[in-house]
């Protein structure tokens, strides 16, 4: 099979996450391109963080899915990390429960991790526990809704499989949050929460057994020579 079969292949199965990574990579691009105040400017601006939720909460929640952070943007490195979370989370979920609940899987992790975050913010700038500055703060990436696509992903295995992959991902996630104590980090464990609790919309889906499938190919392999 060519490439271009393989990839108008991915493309067909897979739109959503297609057109999301493109979307991304064009953003990346013109983001690379701007000097570094201009990016600043441009990102807070997007940015889910609370001015923006407050006075412009739609807007911000789909735009900030359509860019990367400064701190990526040592551009093409933040760019590789998607595309491998793409291709190992948001591409197997859209081909197994098709566009639609997909999106809704996303929008569902990218708009509740968002909401977690800013939450636990506001309410520690209220106690006086962080600094008001960061009402002002920058908060963009796609990596909310890949939290909840690996999430939702928990029920595309048969046991024991499932809970062996979501109690791995759970605890790499709250490891990372335990370590790093950042706000990103109580997001991405609220969203992939969020996308366990996704459940009702796999009810019509199959599973599939990773150990049945090992054994049915090495049943059909031919045996050794010699």
């Amino acid at each position: 099979m060519s490439s271009a079969a393989v990839v108008g292949r991915f493309v067909r199965r897979a739109p959503g996450t297609t057109l999301w990574f493109l979307a991304l990579t064009a953003t990346t691009v013109v983001l690379a391109s701007l000097p570094e105040w201009v990016q600043e400017r441009l990102l807070v601006r997007r940015s889910t963080n609370l001015y923006q939720l407050a006075h412009h909460p739609f807007r911000v929640l789909v735009a900030s899915a359509f860019w990367i952070s400064p701190s990526a943007v040592l551009v093409w490195l933040g760019l590789a990390q998607f595309l491998v979370m793409f291709l190992v989370f948001l591409h197997p979920l859209e081909r197994w429960l098709g566009t639609l609940r997909w999106l809704a899987v996303v929008v569902t992790g990218h708009a509740g991790g968002t909401l977690v975050a800013q939450g636990l913010l506001a309410l520690r700038i209220h106690l006086g526990q962080e600094s008001r500055a960061l009402v002002f703060g920058v908060d963009v990436g796609a990596s909310y809704g890949v939290a909840a696509a690996a999430g939702v992903l928990v029920w595309r295995l048969a046991r024991p499989w499932s809970a062996r992959y979501g109690l791995v991902m759970f605890t790499l996630l709250a490891l990372t949050l335990v370590v790093n104590r950042t706000y990103d980090d109580v997001g991405h464990l609220s969203a992939f929460l969020l996308g366990v609790a996704c459940r009702p919309l796999t009810h019509d889906r199959p599973t599939w057994d990773p150990g049945q499938a090992w054994r049915r190919r090495r049943a059909a392999a031919p045996p050794p020579r010699g």
